[in-house]
């Protein structure tokens, strides 16, 4: 990917983000998709350069999709290398047990 082509990505994210109001205090949001979840996601993160967002999924079996859509987006979002995004985005399994 070309500099300007990720610099393109970037502005597209950041307007889509401003135009869905996603830019803005956290508050709820239901009938997004995955990836737009993980798009919100990125975008509270990116409002709050040096806060935390914690984004709770239903299962384990969401667990991977949404951290790698959402360090997808924040990576595309705010710039970074896919390694610093693996490192600021960081996933929290549950503790289930499964008996068998």
């Amino acid at each position: 990917m070309t500099t300007s082509t990720s610099l393109n990505l970037r502005a597209l994210l950041k307007a889509a983000l401003a135009r869905g109001g996603m830019d803005g205090p956290a508050r709820v949001v239901s009938g997004l998709t995955p990836s737009a979840k993980a798009l919100f996601v990125a975008g509270a993160a990116h409002a709050r350069p040096n806060g935390a967002v914690l984004y709770v999924v239903p299962g384990d079996g969401d667990l991977e999709q949404a951290v790698s859509d959402a360090a997808f987006f924040l990576a595309a979002v705010e710039g970074l290398s896919a390694s610093a995004a693996e490192h600021a985005v960081l996933p929290f399994p549950s503790h289930e047990v499964d008996p068998y």
